[in-house]
């Protein structure tokens, strides 16, 4: 079932959050496709995307300088 977990849910036309949010995707492997950006920046239009490209799935875990650098000032704005 990984297409489904992976997959982008239907949602509703012109549902979107108009608030601050922030998607974060390691590089290895790239679970926050590039293809799917145009999808994301559409529901959420004031979104930031950041990658930590030697990070894999548990980026916060292999990365957490590099993660933190990311999201504390997220946080902070």
């Amino acid at each position: 079932e990984m297409p489904v977990l992976t997959g982008f849910p239907a949602i509703r036309a012109g549902a979107t959050y108009a608030g601050p949010s922030l998607f974060i995707g390691g590089g290895r492997p790239d679970y926050l496709r590039r293809e799917d950006e145009l999808e994301i920046r559409r529901l959420f239009p004031q979104a930031r995307i950041a990658r930590i490209p030697e990070a894999g799935h548990w980026l916060h875990a292999e990365q957490p300088q590099a993660f933190l650098e990311v999201v504390e000032p997220f946080l902070a704005g």
